[in-house]
Parts: structure tokens; C-alpha cells; sequence
């Protein structure tokens, strides 16, 4: 494979006029032409924006944050699409499968499962058509049997634990009298140091 100082930048230049002059990213890039990070860092460029700058072309500016609402709703699109609330990697794949998707690290502001749940709530109890995932997101906040944000709540890993034991505590303490014998309705205990066997015993 050629991999040329200017085989290199021919490749970003033609890439570019593909995207309207947009300038391809280094991952973009290496799947599209084959050609690895290797193959040009460090002895032909130390960064890749410096040769997307060597190609003639502007580097990309920062990708504009997305806001939270676009978050929850492609979030939400998602969940219903899957027809349940999608796990980390069905993000991941939807990300790279889909442009318009955000990166499933964008989730990550929403600090946990718990939370990112919440929000979605709130999303779609201010916006119509996604009753289905607001029935999904309260009951995976809620928990079995619960309703959301009443006491006794287990919605952290903190409190899940607590609550489990606050389950199995009760057998727990009541595990030594299931092994204990019942002692035998109508037999007299007998101390072995007034029978004949206990006294000839003392008596050697």
C-alpha cells in the first residue's frame, strides 16, 4: 500500500470533497483508506490535524455539544425502536451505525443508569408519543412491586443492597431455631451423675 507523504494527503483532500469539504477524521479515515495512524505518526506528522492542515484544508471545529433534550429523545426513539430500554453497547452499536446518533460517552453526563432513567421520565412526560418508554423507564426506576420515589425505593446499588438484606435479615436470625431438636414430649431429663452408670463412674 502506498503510503506516501503525498498519497497521504491526496487521500484526506479526495475524502474531503465527499463531505462538502469537510475534513475526514483520523478513524474516518483509516476505514475508508486503509491506511493506519501508524503509517504516518510520528515521522511524517505528530497530530492529524497538522496534516489536515498540510492538505490545504481547516481544521474541524469542535462538534457542537448536544443538548440534553436531544440526548433523551434519540435516547427514547431508541428504547422504542428495541421495543425495551437499550443497554450500553446497543448504544455504542446505534452510534457507529447511525451518524446522527450521539456517542454513547454523551450519556455519561446524566452520572448513572439511575439518573439518566429519571431524566428520560421527564422528557417524555413533557412530550407526546413516548408513553411506551415512560411505562418502561418507571418501572426499571421503580423496581418490581414499587412505585417510583416511594420510601423503601431501592434505586441505587446501595440501596439495593440494603433492602436485600433488610429481606433476608429475618430468616437470618431465626436459621439457628430451624436447626435445633424439639426436645421429646413425655421423656423426664435424667442427670447422669444420679443413674448408676454416673455414680460407678465417680466411684473409680
Amino acid at each position: 500500500m502506498n503510503t506516501t507523504k503525498q498519497h497521504i494527503l491526496a487521500e484526506i483532500v479526495r475524502l474531503a470533497k465527499t463531505t462538502d469539504g469537510k475534513s475526514p477524521g483520523v478513524r474516518a479515515f483509516e476505514r475508508q483508506t486503509g491506511i493506519r495512524e501508524s503509517d504516518w505518526f510520528p515521522h511524517l506528522w505528530l497530530r492529524w490535524s497538522d496534516a489536515v492542515q498540510e492538505a490545504g484544508l481547516t481544521r474541524n471545529a469542535f462538534t457542537k455539544a448536544w443538548s440534553d433534550d436531544y440526548l433523551l429523545e434519540n435516547y427514547a426513539r431508541l428504547a422504542q425502536r428495541l421495543g425495551r430500554l437499550p443497554i450500553q453497547g446497543e448504544l455504542i452499536l446505534e452510534s457507529k451505525a447511525n451518524a446522527s446518533f450521539p456517542s454513547e460517552k454523551t450519556f455519561r453526563r446524566f452520572e448513572g443508569k439511575s439518573k439518566l432513567l429519571s431524566a428520560v421520565v421527564a422528557f417524555c412526560r413533557t412530550h407526546a408519543g413516548f408513553d411506551d418508554v415512560l411505562a418502561m423507564c418507571e418501572g426499571a426506576v421503580a423496581g418490581p412491586g414499587q412505585e417510583r420515589g416511594s420510601a423503601g425505593s431501592c434505586e441505587t446499588h446501595r440501596d439495593k443492597r440494603i433492602c436485600l438484606l433488610n429481606e433476608v435479615w429475618p430468616s437470618l436470625q431465626d436459621w439457628p431455631n430451624r436447626f435445633a431438636r424439639p426436645p421429646r414430649v413425655g421423656t423426664a431429663y435424667s442427670d447422669p451423675r444420679t443413674t448408676s452408670y454416673g455414680s460407678q463412674n465417680r466411684n473409680r
